[in-house]
């Protein structure tokens, strides 16, 4: 009967310590920048909503009528909120490997109906902007839910990544097959084409007559939501499409950030620039450009509860020159009367 050499498995003892010592730095690095970036995530989302809570308050807080509009902000701002703390209890939490298998996937749950209600506010900005025609809020609902469905298809494979004695936290990685990087293609697609939509009514008022105010500030609002929340997607898609042994889906926190911020944010500043307009209460909507609108060049909105007639600077001029017209009339007029009144004193 041989015996086996003492120093293989003083050997194999040293290797296998090793292994454990590598792997242990390897999830410590992970959980900390996870964390790390996490937080400052975080701390940016916080940051912006206590400097834009003031406006909330005036604008939505204090608003009389509730609408679709108003209940998706609410929803938008404090959802984005229990997602953060909910991502953060995953990284910080110690969570036995049974618990963790049912709760990781909470928390891309919990950031896909956010990011459904983020395209709820585009969309019905967009449908508003078309006169509301029914076509486009199909296209857009139909849209939205078979990008969900992918995205639901894309994290049903995440698995949860086993971490070491001492170690806390519940990460969730990719499956055997990567398809978490088609998360965020339906996004990129999903705002591409809002974008679009948005741009061709407005660019075609814009030939006729200026943009109002409101009008602009959707505009400028809607492609500078699109440039950052696209390019944050973009970098989501490039960073999970490149294979890595130990790579966490914890990037979404770049997309959880500035996507909420960006929809409020529009929102806010269209309330902002209806109430700052001559304007009286009215429905919740702003009326789209083109046709069926009540009289040409003229755009009747409202947005937040307050209803704004705007008329643009062509139909501004031509009111101005039928008043100059309607004074110089009134002018000869009196000219006449005066020279009547004149010739009858000389005669007398």
């Amino acid at each position: 009967m041989s015996s086996s050499d003492p120093s293989e498995n003083i050997n194999v003892n040293v290797e296998e310590q090793l292994d454990l010592a590598v792997r242990r730095a390897v999830l410590e690095e992970v959980l900390s920048s996870s964390r790390i970036y996490l937080t400052a995530c975080f701390a940016l989302y916080g940051w912006d909503f206590i400097l834009t809570f003031p406006s909330e308050y005036r604008s939505i807080w204090k608003a009389e009528r509730w609408t679709p509009v108003r209940v998706s902000f609410f929803f938008n701002r404090y959802w984005g909120i229990l997602t953060f703390v909910l991502a953060m209890c995953l990284l910080w939490f110690n969570f036995t490997p049974k618990t963790c298998d049912k709760v990781h996937i909470l928390e891309p749950v919990a950031t896909t109906i956010l990011f459904l209600n983020c395209e709820f506010l585009l969309g019905a900005r967009v449908w508003v902007l078309w006169n509301r025609r029914e076509w486009v809020a199909y296209f857009f609902v139909i849209f939205a839910i078979g990008g969900t469905a992918i995205q639901v298809w894309s994290f049903s494979g995440d698995k949860t990544l086993p971490l070491l004695p001492g170690l806390r936290g519940c990460i969730s990685v990719r499956g055997d097959q990567n398809y978490i990087w088609l998360y965020w293609v339906p996004l990129l697609l999903y705002d591409t084409t809002a974008t679009i939509f948005m741009l061709v009514p407005l660019i075609t008022q814009s030939r006729n007559a200026p943009l109002t105010r409101l009008l602009s500030t959707f505009m400028h609002d809607g492609i500078l939501y699109f440039i950052i929340v696209s390019i944050c997607n973009l970098v989501n898609v490039v960073y999970f499409s490149i294979p890595a042994e130990v790579n966490p889906t914890l990037n979404s926190p770049l997309t959880l950030t500035f996507t909420p911020i960006m929809a409020s944010r529009i929102v806010l500043h269209l309330r902002s620039v209806a109430s700052n307009s001559n304007s009286r209460e009215g429905d919740s909507h702003f009326q789209g450009v083109g046709r069926g609108m009540r009289r040409e060049g003229d755009l009747h909105l409202s947005y937040g509860g307050v209803r704004v007639d705007v008329e643009t600077e062509i139909n501004v001029e031509k009111r101005n020159d039928r008043l100059e017209a309607h004074k110089d009339t009134e002018g000869q007029e009196r000219d006449y009367r005066s020279s009547d009144d004149a010739d009858a004193i000389e005669k007398k």
